[in-house]
């Protein structure tokens, strides 16, 4: 495991045509140094995202009887289940940190998730009696030299 310092983290927000809100963390989780380059070493960051689903109350009620999703994701493969659901306003989630590498440079990795589509399925419902919701996420990873 690589050491490296968070030096600021936003939460996003992604607002729906339905009146949910998705609540967006980006975690850098890992930094591994690939092979070594003019510009620095090469970074490998392992990111993980969580997500928080606030689901107004009355969608909430119509699935508060449903099951939970089965733990084998097969829910995911049953493409009449789902509907795309509209992104109505969207504020990216960003993690930032510092990184000193082999090279002896501190390097500022910054990283930006874009939530671009979401989905939704009202035949099951999430621990906190909100609809199922599956989003396509795409990052942007930047690299550079730290300022001194």
């Amino acid at each position: 495991m690589s050491i490296f310092n968070v030096v600021s983290s936003k939460i996003g927000h992604v607002n729906l045509s339905d009146g949910t809100t998705i609540l967006i963390r980006a975690i850098i989780a890992d930094i591994v140094e690939g092979e070594m380059k003019p510009v620095g070493p090469d970074l490998q960051i392992g990111l993980q995202i969580i997500s928080t689903v606030k689901a107004p109350e009355e969608l909430r009620k119509k699935v508060q009887n449903k099951p939970l999703p089965p733990s084998d994701k097969s829910h995911l493969k049953n493409m009449e289940i789902w509907e795309i659901i509209k992104i109505i306003r969207k504020d990216d989630a960003v993690e930032e940190c510092l990184y000193k590498a082999s090279d002896g440079r501190t390097y500022k990795i910054s990283v930006r998730i874009e939530v671009t589509i979401v989905a939704r399925t009202l035949e099951y419902r999430d621990r906190g009696s909100n609809p199922i919701y599956h989003f396509r996420w795409f990052p942007c990873i930047k690299v550079s030299i730290a300022e001194d």
